[in-house]
């Protein structure tokens, strides 16, 4: 039987570790276990992207939370109508995307309900009207999720959708509706969402025609640490066939106003250390095929998500300005930061601050 110092040796001689190896990893109690896999993440860090720990100036923005999904997990969806639904007008748009624009955000993310009234064309307009209220703004914009809804409500093929998007100016998509791309998992936490071949075959095309996305994984619910270890395979095999994913952000499932929580009984999230495991095994077994890594300071707090750069996460995310999604779902972390205060949290984790774009890119 596979046993943690046979999937550490591995790790620590520098081959790949396997969705096996990921499992035995993440499953270790033993506080020196735990703490040579941080110490072993963090020198991969250091060794693939120096001191350097870097953070985006951007802002969300969910523009409905109407939603024709039923996914367990969501805090955030209401169906038209309900108490507490809503859709913003161009005007209220308009007014956020100033703000932004103020600020000198070098992104704007773009995600929504599965809105029933809206055509494809609503999500081509909303890429062309930030641009004229944001010229040369990256639009960060659609999960495999929406992008999948597009082709449902236009009967275009996906490549004809992503081809659209991209005229339009859609610059990289989230890498968001991936959960844990188990069929497993999904039949629990979202049974009627689009399933784990579909959701490859979106962000594969999305790739092909030359646009970047990032990736994720939402865990501390009903998956095991097996599960996880299939997921990450899954998310590094399209890697290595596209090299289009930027980072990988881990995002711990918030419990509190969801119905999965409420069905299993989820009490409370999954404690820091489990993410900081993660952290380290995500570092481990990416190595340079995604070399960025980022923590969810909405998730887990701006003190812990600076604390994850010690155990080989590189980049702590972005001022966001609006978060609904995690504070919908009873996240008490809020829904801004500065660029002070990100910087400051990099610098009490002993790592240099420096911005990037979306993409990457160092601007100062």
């Amino acid at each position: 039987m596979l046993t943690f110092k046979d999937a550490f040796s591995k790790a620590e001689r520098g081959e790949e570790i396997g969705p096996t190896d990921a499992a035995v990893l993440l499953k270790t109690q033993d506080d020196l276990e735990a703490e040579a896999l941080f110490a072993l993440a963090d020198s991969i860090r250091e060794e693939l992207v120096g001191n350097e720990a870097t953070y985006v100036v951007n802002r969300n923005m969910n523009f409905s939370n109407i939603c024709v999904g039923s996914c367990r997990f969501c805090g955030f969806s209401r169906r038209k109508g309900q108490p507490g639904s809503y859709f913003f007008s161009h005007e209220a748009m308009k007014v956020k995307l100033e703000e932004a624009k103020a600020f000198n955000v070098t992104e704007i993310c773009i995600q929504g309900g599965l809105h029933p009234d809206l055509t494809f064309d609503y999500y081509l307009d909303l890429l062309r009207f930030v641009r004229e209220i944001i010229p040369g703004v990256h639009l960060h914009a659609y999960s495999p999720e929406e992008i999948n809804y597009m082709t449902e409500i236009s009967g275009l093929e996906v490549s004809d959708v992503v081809k659209e998007l991209r005229a339009a100016g859609l610059g990289s998509t989230p890498g968001t509706a991936a959960e844990v791309l188990v069929e497993r998992v999904r039949k629990v936490i979202c049974p009627d969402k689009l399933h784990t071949g579909r959701w490859v075959d979106v962000i594969t095309e999305v790739h092909r025609q030359g646009i970047p996305s990032t990736s994720t994984i939402m865990f501390g619910h009903v998956e095991t640490p097996e599960d996880v270890g299939e997921h990450l395979e899954v998310i590094r095999s399209i890697q290595k066939k596209t090299g289009g994913i930027t980072e990988f952000v881990p995002l711990p499932f918030i419990p509190y106003e969801n119905a999965l929580g409420s069905l299993f009984k989820i009490r409370e999230m999954i404690s820091n250390r489990e993410v900081f495991k993660l952290y380290a095994v995500s570092r481990i077994y990416f190595r340079d095929t995604i070399r960025n890594l980022q923590s969810a300071w909405p998730k887990i707090g701006l003190k812990a998500g600076g604390h994850a750069l010690r155990v080989g996460v590189n980049d702590v995310g972005g001022t966001l300005m609006e978060e609904r999604i995690s504070n919908m779902a009873g996240s008490k972390w809020g829904d801004r930061v500065s660029v002070e205060e990100l910087r400051e949290t990099i610098l009490q984790n002993g790592r240099t601050p420096v911005q990037r774009d979306t993409l990457y890119n160092k601007l100062n």
